[in-house]
């Protein structure tokens, strides 16, 4: 297994702290050899988070179907780190923050995630482990003496409630990066990608870890969707007003 480290900018106009509460939220997305996690694995696992006014992408790939444990037990350290983190962030609100319970969230953001990410993720961690890949007891209590616990946004479902208010045709994802201008390198299909690393996953390692961060900054676009939503919901603060001529 090999991990890849990116460094990408948020898209012009974009409030990180608005939209994701930075430190409080992780952008996830897997690759999988095909859809059924009965018959297939995940190759791939892609996170993404917010520090030091940039995003950091990290890749974790596998060199087989053997190394699909490893691949899942890396990432899920890492997010129960992350996890570790937000629970002593200063930015953490009163929504997230429940001074009975000392109950903190971490949000995991997809696209697809509740059809499909997360229920792959589960099934193949079940292989494996007996309890949920985001099980809440999957933080180490003893260093905050707190419970922990995850919020999945899935991007692709909440765009769906707000299909009414766009000229959307589809909302798969390169559809929706058409219609919000984002511009891939390369165009690859999750089936065309999974043949990739069936055939010859050490030739293709640099195309599999760019489709990956072009994944992610995709969903850097596909989150401003969620201002529509807090607008439509009045969940929002007027701070200023400028007038136009």
């Amino acid at each position: 297994m090999e991990i890849y480290e990116h460094h990408i900018d948020p898209p012009d106009l974009f409030d990180s702290s608005y939209y994701t509460g930075k430190a409080r939220s992780v952008f996830l997305n897997i690759e999988t050899t095909g859809l059924s996690p009965r018959t297939s694995f995940i190759f791939l696992i892609g996170i993404m988070f917010f520090s030091d006014n940039k995003y950091t992408v990290r890749s974790f790939l596998a060199d087989s179907r053997m190394d699909e444990r490893k691949l899942l037990e890396t990432v899920r350290k890492e997010i129960s780190d992350l996890l570790s983190q937000s629970c002593n962030c200063r930015e953490i609100s009163p929504d997230d923050y429940h001074y009975g319970s000392e109950k903190k969230t971490l949000d995991i953001i997809t696209f697809g995630g509740k059809t499909f990410s997360i229920r792959f993720l589960n099934e193949r961690w079940g292989s494996y482990s007996d309890e949920d890949f985001f099980a809440e007891d999957m933080h180490d209590k003893s260093d905050s003496g707190s419970n922990a616990s995850f919020k999945i946004t899935d991007l692709q479902k909440n765009i769906a409630r707000l299909k009414y208010m766009f000229d959307f045709d589809s909302i798969k994802k390169y559809c929706l990066e058409e219609k919000t201008g984002f511009k891939r390198n390369h165009l690859v299909s999750g089936e065309e990608l999974a043949n990739i690393f069936s055939s010859s996953p050490d030739a293709k390692k640099g195309l599999i870890i760019n489709h990956n961060i072009e994944d992610m900054g995709s969903l850097l676009h596909f989150i401003r969707f969620e201002g529509y939503k807090r607008l439509i919901g009045g969940d929002y603060d007027i701070k200023s007003i400028k007038l136009i001529p």
